[in-house]
């Protein structure tokens, strides 16, 4: 028979930001700054929650983040230009998108 065991999950969490933030440090101390960056479309407040909360443990383990809104009417060219190098600060070593969209109609183009 299995016995559940009950675990704390913020103390879980906290163990494995502050393990992640020694790592995060380790690679500054090599010149090495990882970041996220993040392009939120529309204004679904779920997905303005998640990428708020990715923004907060970034800054939580010293991860740098860029944040870019764009209205729900954005067009297919000015989400791509959003993703452009020159639209951040410096190059960011890996990518992660999300997309979370309430349109209708699906993006097409952009992965082809």
């Amino acid at each position: 028979m299995a016995i559940a065991t009950r675990i704390d999950g913020r103390k879980v969490a906290g163990d494995l930001k502050a393990q992640l933030a020694g790592r995060v440090g380790a690679l500054h101390a090599q010149g090495i700054r990882p970041g996220l960056g993040t392009i939120l479309v529309g204004d679904d407040p779920g997905s303005h929650s998640y990428v708020a909360g990715k923004h907060r443990d970034c800054a939580d383990v010293g991860i740098e983040s860029i944040r870019v809104e764009l209205p729900a009417t954005a067009t297919q060219a000015e989400i791509e230009a959003a993703v452009t190098p020159s639209t951040t600060i410096r190059p960011v070593p890996g990518s992660s998108f999300s997309f979370r969209c309430r349109r209708t109609s699906t993006p097409t183009g952009f992965f082809s």
